[in-house]
């Protein structure tokens, strides 16, 4: 972990209290701890995963200018995640399945008593609160997970930003076509195990593998002020993705939140 002084100095100039950064930031850490608390009372493996494995080690919470949690789990927790996820007049589990505008092929936690606007495509949304992405990890074939991810992000992607009645036609065919030929993908190779895990089909991030013996089993560590769920060999995870993960970037490069606008209700 870094020493406290560059800790400090770095909470000072991103994201000191009372910032809407923190705000923001402190909301998904409620998020978190319901999340966890739902997981581990059914049994429901995940972990914290990518940028929030580094705060863990080198932060002991949030990297000061990051906006966002990711988990990951294998997809049978994800299955189990959306059978036991209650819809409350707090939390709704959206998936493409809840919300005829999504079409990502993972999950997110919103906190349905805020609201957000992003750099990106989220305008058509159902459910538009801060949120917690789930990530969902599968022995997926690399090749498949290609083409669906190019089938998602050329063409269910402009055609959700598109504001006519031809292209949301056309979505709303193509957004079930493709993940009918995800499931029967998920078929035929589902079987094929190995140690390896990848972002499941129609994910964008091809190339991201988790080894599961740096994964299982899982510990506990301290994020902000709760404890969550991470990779094993915290280390190794993190040095496969990013290499030298201790070593700040250079301040110039750090890129900043792209949330646009953060409302509470």
């Amino acid at each position: 972990m870094i020493d406290p002084q560059t800790q400090q100095r770095l909470r000072e100039k991103y994201n000191p209290d009372g910032s809407q950064l923190r705000q923001h930031q402190m909301r998904m850490v409620e998020m978190l701890e319901y999340f966890d608390k739902l997981c581990r009372e059914h049994n429901i493996r995940y972990w914290l995963s990518s940028g929030n494995c580094i705060g863990v080690a080198r932060h002991g919470g949030f990297i000061p200018w990051d906006d966002d949690i990711d988990v990951e789990m294998l997809r049978e927790d994800y299955l189990k995640l959306e059978k036991v996820f209650t819809e409350s007049d707090r939390y709704v589990l959206q998936t493409r399945k809840n919300d005829p505008a999504y079409f990502a092929p993972y999950a997110k936690m919103r906190d349905k008593q805020s609201f957000i606007v992003e750099d990106g495509q989220d305008s058509r949304y159902r459910y538009r609160g801060i949120y917690i992405d789930i990530f969902q990890m599968e022995y997926a074939q690399r090749s498949l997970c290609r083409a669906f991810a190019h089938a998602v992000n050329f063409l269910l992607v402009p055609l959700n930003k598109a504001d006519n009645i031809v292209c949301r036609t056309l979505f709303a065919i193509l957004k079930p076509t493709i993940y009918a030929g995800i499931a029967v993908s998920r078929t035929l190779f589902g079987g094929l195990k190995n140690n390896k895990l990848r972002h499941t089909y129609g994910s964008g991030w091809i190339n991201n593998i988790r080894n599961t013996d740096d994964i299982f089993p899982l510990q506990r560590a301290k994020f902000e002020h709760i404890e969550v769920s991470v990779p094993n060999d915290l280390d190794s995870y993190l040095r496969k993705i990013y290499g030298d993960y201790m070593q700040l970037p250079p301040e110039d490069k750090i890129q900043r939140p792209h949330i646009k606008k953060l409302e509470f209700k």
